[in-house]
């Protein structure tokens, strides 16, 4: 930007975070990692140019159609002004799932590790346990004693059970995908019944044996993963109006 005089100390940093967020929210809406070939610097008589390496992805499954992205601009926009960036951790789930591979394997297990890392990040305190932290605090404690008055176990048995034990108030995953889907207050809507519970099972087949179950075609389910983060991160940018969705085929659908 032109000027006659140098920003105010700070100006920069503000700029690129800013751009930084737009930039991450056209990839989401572009369906992959978008490359930025150059970033300038232009005030009083100094031009300074940035050159960036690396290539962009090929467009899979975008959010927009790439002539209407004027709305998720808005949003993304609104948002920064609003409340600030994305936190890094979506950011990060958004790398995860914008993964290319020829292996759907992979997409899948990328696109759970993924929503895996948003429910542990952005689950807010008490949807991810079974009773409050304070009630769990008594009885674990009760427990502790119980496993280190045990006479009949060694030491290294002591010591796993004792580790366990916090273990014992967390939710399972699909607890907690399901209570992600009320704090955020988005639609269930193709994730109904056994669904979620269906996704996990497939994750630790895969992950156990190294490929998908014989004659199972895993598309559908790296489809239903993928809109899953999709409306969370829609929902955290605030957007509001037509996406495209993929379930059960391309189709346009009214967020929220």
């Amino acid at each position: 930007m032109m000027g006659h005089s140098h920003p105010c100390e700070g100006w920069f940093e503000e700029a690129d975070k800013f751009l930084t967020h737009i930039h991450r929210g056209l990839a989401l809406a572009h369906g992959g990692r978008l490359q930025v070939p150059r970033a300038d610097r232009v005030y009083d008589a100094s031009w300074e140019i940035t050159f960036f390496a690396a290539t962009g992805y090929s467009s899979e499954l975008p959010v927009q159609y790439h002539l209407n992205h004027g709305p998720f601009i808005r949003a993304l926009v609104a948002r920064y002004e609003s409340a600030g960036p994305l936190p890094e951790l979506l950011w990060i789930a958004l790398g995860w799932m914008q993964n290319e591979t020829t292996f759907d394997e992979t997409r899948f297990l990328t696109g759970m590790t993924a929503l895996e890392a948003i429910v542990d990040g952005q689950l807010t305190a008490g949807r991810g346990t079974v009773i409050s932290k304070s009630d769990f605090k008594e009885l674990r404690e009760q427990l502790s004693r119980s496993i280190v008055s045990e006479t009949k176990l060694t030491d290294g048995q002591r010591e796993i059970f004792l580790r366990k034990i916090s273990q014992l108030n967390a939710r399972t995953l699909s607890q907690r995908i399901n209570a992600l889907f009320d704090q955020y207050e988005i639609s269930q809507r193709d994730f109904e019944g056994d669904v979620i519970q269906g996704l996990i099972n497939l994750r630790n087949s895969i992950v156990h044996t190294g490929v998908s179950p014989e004659g199972l075609d895993l598309w559908p389910s790296i489809v239903l993963v993928r809109e899953l983060i999709t409306r969370i991160l829609l929902k955290e940018i605030g957007f509001i109006g037509r996406y495209c969705c993929y379930v059960g085929g391309l189709n346009d659908r009214d967020f929220p």
